[in-house]
């Protein structure tokens, strides 16, 4: 099952949030530390949201 797309199976949905930014990927400290292991410019976050309340007794359902 491809990400955005519902499962057959009775899974979770999940939607891209393309307009998602992570402010912290900018902060100068973490520049420098991805600077440091040399990953500055070749890490990448991306947001999903999802279509249920997380349940944290039913994580296992949710990874598998």
């Amino acid at each position: 099952m491809a990400a955005g797309e519902p499962g057959d199976l009775g899974g979770y949905y999940f939607r891209f949030l393309p307009q998602k930014t992570f402010q912290f990927l900018s902060a100068q400290e973490t520049t420098s530390r991805l600077r440091q292991w040399s990953m500055l410019g070749r890490i990448k976050a991306q947001a999903f949201g999802f279509d249920e309340t997380f349940q944290a007794y039913r994580k296992d359902d949710f990874v598998m």
